[in-house]
């Protein structure tokens, strides 16, 4: 199996499945010598989170940039979106912290 294969596992999104899924990519990684994973980044699904994490409890998941910008945008009105991304693109495009937390928006 390749690493590409990995990322491709599963179309069903139930715990159970990708707890299987997990075991199998488990067993794969281990081949590429991997010892740990660092970082898991998703779309924010909880089941498969704490899936994740009972799998690789030192990993910390991350969601998609897209997933939270379009969960932030759900929140504000429809006259207010253009402006509100723009101001969002800034903050998350900066290339630091302060940077970030002192932008126009």
């Amino acid at each position: 199996m390749s690493p590409r294969e990995i990322a491709s596992l599963g179309t069903n999104e139930s715990s159970y499945v990708w707890e299987e899924n997990l075991r199998t990519i488990n067993r794969t990684i281990k081949s590429y010598s991997v010892e740990e994973i660092l970082l898991g980044v998703m779309d924010g699904l909880t089941s498969f989170s704490k899936v994740f994490n009972r799998a690789y409890p030192k990993t910390d998941i991350q969601s998609y940039i897209v997933y939270k910008v379009h969960y932030s945008l759900k929140s504000i009105r429809k006259k207010d979106i253009s402006e509100f991304a723009t101001d969002l693109k800034e903050i998350y495009e900066s290339p630091s912290l302060d940077l970030a937390k002192n932008s126009s928006g």
